[in-house]
């Protein structure tokens, strides 16, 4: 079972439940405005995915055999470079009508997600058929987090001001 919460932002739309339950523990799931999230990370930075616009390029992976879930996918390396990790899962090539007609993206952070999460189904469907997807992608970003010599300086200021001295 996901959890869905999402910050509120204009560049995205929030997911149905029924895309939100595909990965398993997610901070969030939202729809992009394209079907692709190529090229690179312009698609997925212009959508604002989760509020950012500063995802960074992880890789793409091709060999998927979804719907014939579930597929586990290990998360442990990717965050030992960033705090947050985007999963975009694109639905499949060609002309035929599918929902949603976006890609899709899930927010996963460690605390949330741990060191992997299920990939249950696809989440894109032509009438009552599950489609494939085509690709996933994985970009991360860092959350910032004020330098300690920074803090310190926030707690001197703060300890003048109740003293009264400014």
């Amino acid at each position: 079972m996901s959890i869905v919460f999402t910050t509120a932002n204009a560049g995205m739309m929030s997911c149905s439940l029924e895309h939100a339950s595909v990965v398993s523990t997610t901070a969030g799931c939202a729809y992009g405005h394209e079907s692709n999230d190529a090229p690179g990370v312009a698609t997925v930075n212009a959508d604002q995915m989760f509020g950012p616009d500063d995802w960074t390029y992880i890789i793409t992976k091709w060999e998927i055999a979804i719907p014939n879930p579930p597929v586990e996918i290990l998360l442990s390396s990717m965050f030992d470079m960033y705090d947050e990790i985007l999963l975009v899962l694109k639905g499949p090539n060609g002309n035929a009508p599918k929902s949603p007609e976006t890609y899709v993206g899930y927010l996963l952070t460690l605390l949330i997600s741990g060191n992997s999460v299920i990939v249950d189904h696809s989440p894109f469907m032509q009438g009552d058929s599950i489609q494939t997807i085509s690709h996933y992608t994985f970009y991360g970003r860092d959350v910032s987090v004020p330098e300690p010599g920074t803090l310190g300086l926030i707690g001197i200021g703060l300890k003048r001001l109740r003293k009264g001295i400014a």
